[in-house]
């Protein structure tokens, strides 16, 4: 794929292509600093380019490392060009216990006679109030290593948000991906007509759909996925013979009550999950389903009930849970069953018990992929969506601490936090009935 290829690829975004080629290309580049709206092509044009220009890359997200010694780890694995496998549990063999041992390997791992390889830190915001930032800004000024930095994050430098912490290092070269334009975002979304739909028909739907639900959200992975499961209701009439196929304003006419509910059930946060094919709910649906006395985004339920679950579970059971090399587990017997009956009584006497973030926080992602994956998608897809997902569920998270239904029980955002689930096992059951889960199967004591 050359770099023509991507801008066709990216509508919109040619200078930010342009602009990032020249900054890689040029010898002796300050770090830069990506920034902009969510959903605005930031990391993936970023990665694509890289990618295109062959460029050796380390990409680490701070929403997934939540530890600085696990961000440090990840870096130093990619520069040297490991692979995690699957037979040896994904562990990282390079020890890093703190900054100082970053600086000591990195700049044998990218010595300065060699090609350039680069760091990438997606959600940026997440170290300003840490060491660790201004560490990464100075590296290849203290080591004389030949590495790059690339920091993408929504907030902008100039902002008080990092000033803080960086005024002792160069300010990096940025770069502002804005929002996409109206008419760009109806570009893009016509290129994604299904296959064995007329084009003419599925743009002028776009064009119609944007008029209105642009207002509601800008996000390109929102507007995709609601118009691809509105293009078929839009279209039945025509498929039932009632409406012509060109008769747009009868169409329309036969649409907006649809279209309104729609709307109506995005807006009160029931839409569909990332990571599957889910149809979208409405409210009154969604209430019935579960009988819940207060509505919630789809995302920010299953991350309070993959709380639950992991303060009942002690951490021994996860690996039964997630971990396929285990083999399935074998149907219970007697004895098993009153063993488990017992464990679930001693787990009410003990209560919740505290869990860290990154525990928190697997299981929300094996709970999605289990409950809402249709086993079609590939792993690359799949990690796609949770790239673009990361930060929207940080924000459901901090949500979920600021309504009491989570508590923060010690430690930071970043190195090492534990959570306290503070929801009872009554509203947990109506959870997973809302949410279709059998909560049963996820819970074990023994």
């Amino acid at each position: 794929m050359s770099l023509s290829v991507l801008s066709k690829r990216w509508l919109g975004r040619e200078s930010q292509i342009n602009r990032l080629t020249t900054a890689i290309r040029a010898a002796g580049t300050p770090p830069l600093f990506v920034y902009g709206p969510s959903s605005t092509g930031k990391t993936s044009i970023v990665r694509d380019v890289l990618r295109e220009l062959q460029c050796a890359t380390a990409y680490v997200n701070c929403v997934e490392c939540t530890r600085s010694r696990s961000l440090l780890q990840s870096v130093l694995s990619q520069l040297k060009g490991r692979k995690r496998k699957a037979s040896e549990g994904y562990s990282i063999d390079i020890k890093c216990e703190n900054t100082a041992d970053f600086l000591v390997q990195i700049s044998g791992i990218a010595p300065s006679h060699a090609p350039t390889k680069y760091i990438v830190v997606d959600h940026v915001e997440r170290l300003a109030d840490t060491d660790l930032l201004a560490v990464l800004l100075k590296a290849k000024e203290i080591t004389g290593a030949n590495i790059g930095l690339i920091l993408i994050s929504s907030i902008a430098w100039g902002s008080c948000f990092y000033e803080c912490d960086t005024l002792r290092v160069v300010r990096p070269a940025q770069l502002l991906f804005p929002a996409y334009e109206e008419e760009v975002l109806t570009k893009i979304l016509a290129l994604k007509c299904p296959p064995d739909e007329d084009v003419q028909s599925y743009v002028k739907f776009i064009s119609m759909f944007m008029l209105e639900f642009a207002r509601v959200s800008r996000r390109v992975e929102d507007l995709q996925r609601v118009a691809q499961h509105l293009y078929p209701v839009y279209m039945q009439p025509v498929r039932d013979g009632n409406v012509d196929r060109n008769d747009g304003p009868a169409l329309y006419a036969t649409f907006v009550p649809q279209f309104k509910e729609a709307v109506a059930a995005f807006t009160s946060g029931v839409a569909t999950a990332s990571i599957g094919k889910r149809q979208l709910r409405t409210r009154t649906d969604n209430k019935s389903a579960g009988s819940l006395d207060f509505e919630l985004p789809y995302n920010s339920k299953l991350l309070l009930l993959a709380a639950y679950i992991a303060s009942r579970n002690r951490p021994a059971s996860d690996r039964k849970l997630f971990d396929n090399t285990v083999g399935k587990r074998r149907r219970k017997n007697a004895l098993a069953s009153d063993r488990q009956a017992e464990g679930a009584k001693e787990a009410q006497l003990r209560g919740p018990i505290p869990f860290p973030q990154e525990r928190l926080l697997s299981y929300f992602w094996n709970l999605l992929r289990s409950e809402g994956n249709d086993g079609c998608a590939s792993d690359q897809n799949e990690g796609a969506a949770r790239q673009q997902q990361s930060a929207e569920v940080f924000m459901l998270l901090r949500s979920l601490v600021s309504l009491r239904l989570l508590s923060q029980a010690a430690g930071d955002m970043l190195d090492d936090g534990k959570y306290q689930c503070n929801i009872k096992d009554e509203l947990a059951q109506k959870l997973a009935h809302n949410l279709q889960i059998n909560l049963s199967a996820y819970l074990l004591y023994i």
